[in-house]
């Protein structure tokens, strides 16, 4: 007989505290249960007379606040985008971007304020509040300079440019001359 798998005590405790943190998006209809041995369960879109539209099952914190976080955060820009029709033709990234920066710092902050609330400690984080705006502003250099680098080449076509700035990566896809495509994936990472 196969064993299942199940979370340690320790990580559910770490799981509660992550819920009780992004309590509120219950009313973006998203519900997170708790699923006994296997972990917890992320309901999405619950609308009684459908029914649900997709479930996640989550055994790792990190991974649920970090889901649960990009749903509020999207529901935030959804909320900025109904206000300003200018937005409404954006993607999250582009519209993230778009945003005044004092507007970008204080969504950043939300997540600092969520991660100490769900006692998510990331290695990455510093003290300082301003910390993600400008590893964000970083990325958008290094975008840039890459861009300009990648477009001089004859022998490479660039296809498209994605940034995700919640997770500080930029990602460059590349067509070559044999019609070949390569993604690169830029990310920040620590100096030991």
């Amino acid at each position: 007989m196969k064993k299942d798998a199940c979370m340690t005590e320790e990580e559910r405790k770490k799981c509660r505290k992550v819920v009780e943190a992004f309590s509120g998006l219950e009313e973006e209809n998203i519900i997170v249960v708790e699923a006994g041995k296997l972990g917890f369960l992320r309901i999405l879109c619950y609308d009684p007379p459908y029914g649900i539209d997709d479930v996640i099952l989550y055994s790792d914190s990190k991974k649920l606040f970090d889901d649960l976080w990009r749903d509020w955060l999207d529901e935030q820009l959804q909320k900025i985008a109904a206000t300003n029709p200018l937005f409404m033709e954006l993607d999250e990234e582009d519209m993230f971007d778009a945003l005044p920066e004092e507007t970008q710092k204080e969504l950043l902050k939300k997540r600092i304020y969520f991660e100490k609330k769900g006692g998510i400690a990331t290695k990455e984080r510093k003290e300082d509040e301003n910390n993600e705006v400008d590893l964000h502003r970083n990325m958008d250099v290094l975008k840039d300079r890459l861009y300009e680098l990648l477009n001089e080449s004859d022998e490479i076509e660039l296809v498209d440019v994605e940034t995700d700035p919640l997770k500080n990566i930029v990602c460059f896809t590349i067509k070559t001359i044999e019609n070949k495509l390569f993604e690169l994936q830029c990310k920040e990472i620590d100096i030991v």
